[in-house]
């Protein structure tokens, strides 16, 4: 299964599916078999899977099996042997140095991160609806996104 859109909120989000789009949450886990086609911001990320997109998080932890293509900045750095990043590593969390408006901070090109299509992630008339992406054993994230007219 794959979700497209962005998943923005203060919590811990397992992901053992496919997502297109940039996650910001509290914790982000990556199970072997999950895919991140875009960025991820939290407080702590832990890969087991792949990202194809930049890091952002104040602990970073890439196991064995992880592949991360894109950059990835910490303030703690675990690497496991046989992980894969095709990228930069940056200790340091950047400070804003300047305010910035809120639309700003909703568009995420203006964050730096990736958007999968020119398409809104929520359409007018198409609310958001919650859904669960998980491997098979249960559900393993739970966030609302737009239904996707595909």
């Amino acid at each position: 299964m794959t979700v497209l859109g962005e998943i923005v909120g203060e919590c811990d989000v397992s992901l053992d599916g496919r997502l297109e789009g940039n996650l910001r949450c509290r914790k982000l886990v990556i199970g072997p078999s999950g895919e991140l086609i875009g960025g991820a911001i939290a407080q702590n990320v832990h890969v087991k899977g792949t990202v194809k997109g930049d890091i952002q998080a104040v602990q970073v932890t890439l196991d064995s099996t992880a592949t991360v293509l894109g950059n990835v900045r910490h303030e703690v750095l675990s690497v496991a042997a046989g992980a894969r990043v095709e990228g930069h590593y940056t200790q340091g969390l950047a400070k804003p140095e300047r305010k910035v408006s809120v639309d700003a901070i909703r568009d995420p090109q203006a964050r730096g991160l990736h958007r999968p299509s020119s398409k809104p992630v929520f359409p007018a008339g198409n609310p958001p609806v919650p859904v669960a992406v998980g491997g098979g054993s249960g559900a393993k994230i739970a966030a609302s996104v737009a239904k996707a007219d595909i």
